[in-house]
């Protein structure tokens, strides 16, 4: 039961809900669901092609009639350019999770970076200033002329 609004409507709450899903799940999943909407907008624009070619303006009517008549191009411009985007989708999310893993990780101790870790190293570094102590190097160790 429907509480707000009408049943076939999309609320805005619902929208940023589908949204938020969508940023929360890994790139390899995630491109290839956009991939797939973004494809079915191959057909559409066969349709608008079709009908400048045809001097036509592209009318719903007009639109149902050309599907109609070519039925097998439709279907496969649109087969076609959702398999191709959601392959490529799936690359390129898989690549993205992959080289972002590797930003956040460190390749000696496969432990997260102090960029990602919830160590608290910046407001330690802070707290130690401020009470005259020396800070923690950021490269690890004390140069030959030593840290000041």
């Amino acid at each position: 039961m429907i509480k707000h609004g009408f049943p076939g409507r999309l609320r805005a709450a619902d929208i940023e809900r589908a949204w938020n899903a969508l940023l929360s799940m890994p790139r390899a999943r995630s491109y290839p669901v956009l991939g797939v909407a973004l494809a079915l907008g191959a057909p559409a624009g066969l349709l608008v092609a079709r009908a400048m070619a045809a001097g036509q303006l592209p009318t719903l009517t007009w639109g149902v009639a050309d599907i109609e008549h070519l039925p097998a191009t439709y279907a496969y411009v649109a087969f076609s350019t959702v398999a191709v985007f959601a392959v490529l989708g799936s690359a390129f999310g898989r690549s993205f999770d992959r080289v972002r893993r590797l930003s956040v990780t460190d390749p000696l101790t496969g432990s997260s970076t102090a960029a990602t870790s919830d160590s608290g190293w910046p407001r330690r570094s802070g707290e130690a200033g401020a009470r005259g102590m020396p800070r923690p190097s950021v490269r690890g160790h004390r140069s030959a002329q030593g840290d000041q």
